[in-house]
C-alpha cells in the first residue's frame, strides 16, 4: 500500500512539473487593413490543452506600455515600433501552480523588416524635419502620415520632400506637414516591405547669445515656437569656465547672469523642455558649443616680483657677510683699555698717548735739514756784476 502511494504521489508531481508554465496563444497575426493606413490588428487563438476549467487572460506588451484584454484581438492606432509587441496567456480561475506563459512576437510579414530606425522628428517652423537611419542606402522610400487623433483610416502621401544626408542618417524636409501636428504616425514604404512608425519628436535645440558687459556673463535664450501647448521651458546649460570642469545648471528663466573673468575661454552648450510633468514629454539636443572670450596668459609680475626681490635681499646678505669678514681688522678694531687712558690722564705722562696698544701709530717721515747761510755785502756784489 505504500509503494502505490508513492508512486501515485511521484506520478502527480511528474504531471504538475509538466505542467507548470501555461501554454503560450497560437495562429499569430498581424493584420494591416491596407497600405494607406497605421490602424493595426493583432489576433490569436486561445491555446490548446490547458488545464480543465482554466480561465485566461492575455497580456499585450508594446512599448507604450502593457495592457490587458480578455478578447483575442487588439487593434492599436499609429503603433510605436511594431516589432517590438508581444502577447502572453495569464491564468486567473481553476491554474493554480500554472504560470504565464512565454511571450510571443506578433508580427505582420510585410513588417518582419525594419525599413528604416531610429526615426526622429524635429518641428521647424519651415515644416517637419524627419531623419532615420536607413537599413538599405539603396532603397527609394516613400512616407504617409496619417493624423492618429482623428477617425481617420486614410494616410496622406508626402508630396514635398528635400531629401539629405548627414553621417548615418538620412533625413527629408516634409513641409506640407505643420509643426503643431505632433499627433501623426508614418507609413514608409520600400520595395522590400513597410514600416508603421509613431516617430520621436525632438524640440530644436535653443539658440544661445551670450554678451559681456564689465565684469558680466549675460546669457539668454529664444524659447521654441513648436506645438499648442502653453508650457513653461526650462533649460539645461552647461559651461566650463577656463578649462575646468564642465557644470551645468537649470535655468526657468529665459536670461541669466554670471561673473566673467575676461582672462578666460567660455564654452556654453544648452537644451530645452518642458518643465511641468503634464506637458509634452519632449526635449531637445544639446546645441553646438558657443565659445566666448579667449584664454590669455596671467599676468605673472606679482610672483615674479615675490620671486626676485627675497633672491636679491638673500645675495645681499651674503655680500655683507662677506666684506664684513674680509674687513673685519678694519670695522672690528680692539678698542684702548679704558684704565689706561685714566691712569695717564691722572698722572699727567702724555709719554705713551701714542703708543696706546691697539691705535694706529705713524712712522716718523725723513725730513731733509735746511741750511741757511747769512749772506755778506761782497758776495751779494759779485753774484750781481
Amino acid at each position: 500500500m505504500t509503494t502505490i502511494t508513492l508512486t501515485f504521489a511521484a506520478v502527480l508531481t511528474v504531471l504538475h512539473c509538466s505542467a507548470d508554465q501555461l501554454p503560450p496563444p497560437t495562429n499569430l497575426k498581424c493584420n494591416l487593413p491596407d497600405q494607406i493606413s497605421v490602424n493595426l490588428t493583432w489576433s490569436w487563438q486561445r491555446p490548446s490543452n490547458l488545464p480543465e476549467n482554466c480561465k485566461i487572460y492575455y497580456v499585450i506588451s508594446y512599448p507604450e506600455g502593457p495592457q490587458r484584454t480578455n478578447a483575442k484581438y487588439f487593434e492599436h492606432r499609429c503603433p510605436m515600433n511594431v516589432h517590438n509587441y508581444t502577447v502572453k496567456a495569464v491564468g486567473v480561475e481553476s491554474c493554480n501552480g500554472w504560470t504565464p506563459s512565454t511571450p510571443v512576437p506578433i508580427i505582420n510579414q510585410m513588417l518582419q523588416d525594419k525599413v528604416v530606425k531610429d526615426f526622429r522628428c524635429v518641428p521647424r517652423s519651415s515644416g517637419m524635419n524627419c531623419s532615420w537611419i536607413p537599413k538599405d542606402r539603396s532603397l527609394d522610400l516613400t512616407f504617409s502620415y496619417c493624423d492618429c487623433s482623428s477617425n481617420s483610416k486614410v494616410c496622406k502621401p508626402v508630396k514635398d520632400c528635400d531629401l539629405y544626408t548627414s553621417g548615418i542618417r538620412n533625413g527629408c524636409l516634409m513641409k506640407e506637414i505643420s509643426p503643431n501636428e505632433l499627433e501623426i504616425g508614418f507609413l514608409v514604404k520600400s520595395t522590400n516591405g513597410l514600416d508603421v512608425i509613431k516617430p520621436v519628436f525632438v524640440l530644436p535645440s535653443p539658440k544661445l547669445k551670450v554678451t559681456a558687459i564689465r565684469d558680466l556673463l549675460i546669457l539668454s535664450w529664444t524659447p521654441p515656437n513648436v506645438g499648442p501647448w502653453d508650457c513653461p521651458w526650462e533649460y539645461e546649460l552647461c559651461f566650463t569656465e577656463c578649462g575646468r570642469k564642465q557644470s551645468c545648471r537649470n535655468i526657468t528663466s529665459m536670461s541669466r547672469n554670471m561673473s566673467y573673468d575676461e582672462n578666460c575661454m567660455y564654452t556654453f552648450r544648452s537644451r530645452v523642455f518642458p518643465s511641468r510633468l503634464y506637458c509634452r514629454l519632449l526635449s531637445s539636443n544639446f546645441s553646438e558649443d558657443v565659445k566666448y572670450g579667449m584664454t590669455k596668459p596671467p599676468d605673472t609680475t606679482l610672483t615674479m616680483i615675490a620671486i626676485v626681490i627675497p633672491i636679491i635681499l638673500f645675495i645681499c646678505v651674503i655680500l655683507s657677510c662677506y666684506c664684513f669678514w674680509k674687513h673685519s681688522d678694519i670695522i672690528c678694531a680692539n678698542p684702548p683699555d679704558p684704565s689706561t687712558i685714566l691712569k695717564e690722564m691722572m698722572s699727567g705722562n702724555k709719554e705713551h698717548e701714542n703708543k696706546r696698544e691697539g691705535l694706529y701709530t705713524p712712522l716718523p717721515e725723513d725730513v731733509e735739514p735746511c741750511i741757511i747761510s747769512p749772506i755778506t755785502e761782497n758776495r751779494r756784489l759779485q753774484e750781481n756784476p
